[in-house]
């Protein structure tokens, strides 16, 4: 695979701008995987030793991870001998120690990581797709057996960004994933292949999740709780996975340009371009990291307070309906009570296109404030208006005893009164009951 072939497929899969390539310096030119049957298994562990922030604002979070990876390569041994031999011996310069950051002794003996020199040595170019840079590797170095078996270590610090859903805030889980690919891409049989084979994971690693004399449970993170760590093989031609971001994401390439990046198969199949070549393949695997929002603390600190406004504002229905000022300026007091809150809750809330649950929760409450003051105003006309209707009842009645009138008008005029009367009164019933 040449580097060409290599810059295209890391420029398919990942913004150049954030993968980052966790292989030392010096072993990104030593590019040709070791291997008997075309194919290199590197075997891949993640272990979780911290996860240190999430930040659901900027869709980024932070974590001490340790990756571990490990291949087979009966040249691995010899080339760390010779290596070292050359460095006691004056006649080489140890480029990579085994031991990152600690340079062996040329008068050391034996063959342990940490006096042995690995230059040479094949690494997989390994490419973190979604870390944000600058990054820091803790401590890293190689392991290498007598039978022919690598292993290579790196703990990495380092914030990430991925994607998040928070359609159900606060009672949301998140998988944060890491991204982990290659520099390359294989090209069908009789090519050299790097594939990813996942191996262990652990949710806690190197540090215990407790406070000496504490027997309660101690949280790891502020406001989350680490359910598990997955790992998934990605394995997929390069054609389909360009096509899927062009198709779903963006506009196809012109039909006159001479080698586009996708297009209709039987029009632009080139054989020269790795874009349009089935044969290519992309390897890769994701990290998962599955995390539970810690609910109780916002339900504590906005829902509750929220649904206390609701409640006391349902008062405004005990009122007489004459007290239009009381009924409506205690659902406003509510109002901009809420409003406070609102100020404080949306410092908290994750910035999404869709509104969460606390938002509707929110918007809810505005409802109810806002039909609480509709409702005192439209009450206290319907008692007005009885309330008028009786008055000039009486005055008609008034009029009427005081002036000679017939025996039958007198009947109609007493039961209009007595109903605006009958009005009034379950106006009053209702708002004491």
């Amino acid at each position: 695979m040449t580097a060409m072939m290599a810059l295209l497929a890391a420029m398919a899969l990942a913004p150049m701008v954030a993968g980052q390539v966790l292989a030392p310096d010096e072993y990104r030119t030593c590019n040709v995987p070791p291997s008997s049957n075309d194919t290199v298994d590197v075997y891949t562990s993640a272990l979780l030793e911290r996860l240190i922030d999430v930040n659901d604002r900027a869709y980024e979070f932070t974590a001490l991870l340790f990756l571990y990876f490990s291949w087979e390569d009966p040249t691995a041994m010899d080339k760390m001998i010779t290596s070292t031999n050359a460095y006691r011996n004056g006649s080489g310069d140890c480029q990579f120690p085994c031991v990152a950051g600690s340079m062996p002794s040329r008068t050391a003996e034996g063959y342990a990581p940490e006096f042995s020199c690995c230059d040479d040595i094949w690494l997989p170019q390994v490419v973190a797709y979604n870390l944000i840079p600058p990054y820091h590797t803790q401590f890293s170095g190689l392991i290498v057996g007598e039978d022919g078996k690598v292993g290579w270590y790196k703990s990495l610090y380092g914030k990430y960004f991925t994607n998040m859903q928070f359609s159900l805030f606060p009672l949301d889980t998140q998988r944060l994933q890491i991204s982990l690919g290659l520099t390359s891409v294989s090209h069908g049989a009789g090519s050299q292949t790097v594939r990813f084979v996942p191996s262990a994971t652990a949710s806690m690693f190197l540090m215990r999740n407790a406070i000496e004399g504490q027997k309660k449970k101690v949280d790891s993170v502020s406001g989350w709780s680490i359910q598990d760590v997955s790992m998934q093989v990605v394995d997929q031609p390069l054609e389909e996975a360009v096509d899927y971001f062009i198709e779903y994401f963006g506009t196809p390439p012109v039909p006159e340009e001479p080698m586009p990046v996708a297009g209709d198969n039987d029009t632009n199949r080139d054989p020269s371009n790795p874009f349009r070549d089935p044969e290519f393949r992309h390897h890769g695997v994701n990290i998962y990291i599955s995390i539970k929002r810690l609910s109780e603390y916002y339900i504590v600190n906005q829902i509750v307070p929220i649904y206390v406004l609701v409640l006391v504002s349902l008062v405004t229905y005990t009122h007489n309906p004459s007290k239009v000022e009381t009924r409506v300026a205690l659902n406003l007091t509510c109002f901009l009570a809420l409003t406070a809150i609102k100020w404080v809750v949306n410092r908290e809330l994750p910035n999404s296109s869709y509104p969460t649950t606390v938002s509707m929760i929110i918007m809810t409450a505005y409802a109810t404030f806002g039909f609480g003051v509709v409702e005192s105003i439209v009450v206290f006309g319907f008692y007005k208006k009885a309330e008028n209707d009786e008055q000039e009842e009486k005055e008609k009645q008034e009029a009427f005893a005081s002036s000679p009138s017939s025996p039958k008008a007198e009947t109609p005029s007493l039961t209009k009164s007595s109903q605006m009367s009958s009005f009034k009164a379950v106006l009053e019933s209702s708002a004491r009951s």
